[in-house]
């Protein structure tokens, strides 16, 4: 998968760094391990980890990519998420969070009057199931 922006990153150290903060039990002082899962070229913005181990990183709205966001299977498997022609509709996705009905919910908008919408997306298609329109003029959520 070729992917383009405005120089790479790796996302997936962030995301390795999450896991591995909650990886040793309580009261256990293991060292952290890291693990690379994708190398991504462009800027991170928020990451989710779903309860099969599915990451999905949004990319930051201050800078240039091709897409709204990617997907990290748990075979290390990365596509574009959400599904390119749903994620066309978004703009500037500032948070991405998981549920347990295996949707990601992904917060798009832009600062000032312009509007913000919550998309629901499902987590295996990609697929956008739900959009819900918020009125929030001039607010930054």
């Amino acid at each position: 998968m070729e992917l383009t922006g405005n120089k790479p990153l790796t996302a997936a150290v962030c995301a390795g760094l999450l896991l591995a903060a909650v990886a040793a039990p309580a009261g256990e002082a293991a060292a952290p391990k890291l693990e690379v899962l994708a190398d991504v070229p462009f800027a991170p913005g928020n990451i989710t980890v779903a309860a099969d181990g599915t990451v999905v990183i949004s990319t930051h709205p201050s800078f240039a990519a091709d897409v709204t966001g990617l997907k990290v299977a748990p075979d290390h498997t990365v596509s574009p998420f959400p599904h390119p022609e749903d994620g066309a509709k978004l703009q500037r996705v500032l948070s991405v969070r998981n549920d347990d009905a295996g949707h990601v919910w992904m917060l798009s908008g832009t600062p000032g009057p312009a509007k913000k919408d919550l998309y629901v997306v499902d987590l295996k298609s990609g697929a956008i199931v739900r959009t819900i329109a918020i009125d929030a003029p001039g607010s930054f959520l």
